[in-house]
């Protein structure tokens, strides 16, 4: 599997943006090159210079970067054989993490395969920073938990069911985006278990599985290993949000008893293991949390008869813009892909 870096610039116009994609080989119609001119969940970088943009390209997905003061494409990254570009994000002005997907038998959309590939905004540099094509090969599925720096990322991963010694258990890593250099920071007590960090980027939840299938919340203290089993207090699945300021509590979406398994917001106390609600609509879940680069909640989500805002944080600086896009988009759903760090850029979606 082998990333490629293609040459030839071809012009290819979509809806908002004028977009250029690049080839590998010519192309003798504009037609012929752009007649599925599909593209998909566009995100700015943090300093506002460059559009990393998803992009069909001989018939997969790739990753298109287009520098937004002049207008003109400066990379297409894709791989050869059945490998796709999955999810990406920013990591700093310049760099970028991709997750790789893969098609799997008769399947329509292509499966994560769990390996990380980073590249500049440019194209160049690029290289497999986790996974079994990674300078220090492991067998395993990462996905990006946190940023920690601009050189470095939190990764969330688990082992291949068929490696032998593993038993499943969740373990988080420090990964420097340039070199691959990895560092274990944690590891679950819970099998298939997810982590949450706190406001610090210390990972201190773990919600997963227990022997009977049910699901089980760990919770350790700041600075210690030992993780801490506590039943959850709520009806069915829980969604972790975020902590709340000064980390001794956490937003959640569930469905407490007296709910009838209707989904609302709720604050779960991490000492006391007490909850409180926060948000609930009565008669409809609520469907999605919107929350900022830095981790912080500001609004949820909510569909009644068509879909609607919750400012939780009426003083957050994406909580106006959001009413604000809601508004102008009357029944139709929004949400914001990405902003750059002083919040004066922002992409978002509507559908």
């Amino acid at each position: 599997m082998r990333p490629f870096v293609p040459h030839l610039i071809k012009l290819l116009s979509f809806s908002v943006f004028t977009f250029y994609s690049v080839s590998s080989h010519p192309v003798n119609e504009l037609s012929d090159f752009a007649a599925h001119p599909e593209y998909s969940n566009a995100k700015i970088s943090p300093g506002g210079d460059y559009l990393a943009v998803g992009v069909r390209h001989e018939g997969k997905r790739a990753l298109a970067v287009l520098d937004l003061e002049t207008k003109t494409p400066i990379s297409l990254t894709g791989f050869y054989d059945k490998s796709e570009v999955g999810g990406y994000t920013w990591v700093n002005e310049d760099r970028l993490v991709l997750s790789i997907v893969r098609q799997r038998g008769a399947l329509e959309r292509p499966g994560s395969i769990g390996e990380l590939y980073a590249v500049d905004a440019n194209g160049k540099r690029g290289k497999y920073v986790f996974g079994y094509q990674a300078k220090d090969p492991i067998y395993a599925a990462g996905r990006i938990l946190d940023y920690i720096d601009d050189k470095h990322i939190l990764i969330e991963t688990a082992p291949f069911g068929n490696v032998a010694g593993k038993d499943r258990l969740t373990e988080v890593y420090k990964l420097n985006v340039y070199s691959g250099k990895r560092k274990k920071i944690i590891r679950s007590d819970l099998r298939g278990a997810n982590f949450i960090v706190d406001s610090n980027k210390e990972p201190r939840l773990a919600i997963g599985m227990d022997d009977s299938s049910e699901q089980i919340m760990s919770f350790r203290e700041t600075g210690e290993l030992t993780w801490r089993h506590f039943p959850s207090p709520f009806i069915g699945d829980v969604i972790p949000v975020s902590f709340v300021e000064e980390n001794k509590a956490l937003y959640v979406i569930a469905a407490a008893p007296m709910d009838q398994t209707v989904k609302g917001l709720y604050q779960l106390d991490l000492e006391t293991k007490e909850y409180s609600q926060v948000f609930h609509a009565g008669d409809t879940d609520v469907v999605a949390p919107f929350v900022s680069r830095e981790g912080e909640l500001y609004g949820l989500g909510v569909e009644r008869h068509y879909p609607e805002f919750i400012a939780v944080n009426e003083n957050h600086e994406l909580t106006t813009v959001t009413q604000a896009l809601f508004s102008s988009f009357g029944g139709a759903n929004v949400f914001i892909t990405s902003t750059t760090e002083d919040k004066s850029k922002l992409v978002f979606e509507v559908s």
